[in-house]
């Protein structure tokens, strides 16, 4: 947009379902898929390492790879961004497992965890302390893509720890307001859904489920 965009511009980013977790396989279950192993696959295919912030790859020297990866390189994002990621992510659980209703195979119940508490730890150190600006809103649905529907930004709800009920809209709009404040300091703001289990939270009746609970 020109070199004066910097002086008339004010860039934001609103991002769904970017933080993939280094989330291994399910044992024992055929066709899972390692995440981390294909954008790897596809770093080295395409050679463009040479596109990924050095911040990043100076900490990653023998994997710089692992910088397509939001897990690792959102932390050193400095454009304020909306954020929204589910805790049980329906697409990196599907191909970890290899499985379309990862919740009906007791054996996956780790896999589960595992991407559930990997997700929360790393968005709630961004919006704890590594974001400007940021808002992160973190539903605790089996979904993924969730802004892409009206059910996505009306109807899901998260419950914080304070006991209020925010939808993705609400979310959205102080996202927005806050970077019009100018006197507003650079601060992340998280909305994580407090309840623990899987696809616990109100109103998460997503496709996902619903194809799953027709599968029983």
């Amino acid at each position: 947009v020109g070199m004066h965009a910097k002086d008339n511009f004010r860039v934001f980013a609103f991002m769904d379902s970017p933080p993939w977790m280094d989330l291994k396989p399910a044992a024992g279950t055929s066709g899972g898929k390692d995440v981390l192993q294909q954008v790897k696959a596809l770093a080295e295919m395409v050679g463009a390492e040479a596109l990924l912030k050095i911040d990043c790859t100076a900490n990653h020297k023998t994997s710089p790879w692992k910088c397509y990866l939001g897990q690792y390189t959102l932390r050193y994002l400095a454009t304020p961004y909306f954020l929204v990621a589910d805790k049980s992510d329906s697409w990196q659980l599907r191909e970890a497992s290899g499985q379309q209703c990862p919740q009906e195979w007791p054996e996956l119940s780790g896999l589960v965890t595992d991407l559930r508490s990997k997700s929360v730890s790393m968005l709630s150190d961004l919006s704890a302390n590594m974001c400007n600006k940021c808002t992160i809103w973190v539903p605790s649905c089996f979904d993924s893509r969730t802004s892409l529907t009206r059910r996505g930004w009306k109807d899901v709800l998260v419950t914080d720890f304070r006991g209020n009920k925010v939808n993705m809209e609400t979310a959205f709009h102080e996202f927005l307001e806050a970077q019009v404040d100018a006197e507003q300091a650079m601060y992340g703001t998280g909305y994580f859904e407090s309840c623990t289990g899987f696809a616990c939270g109100e109103m998460c009746n997503s496709p996902a489920v619903a194809e799953c609970n027709d599968q029983r």
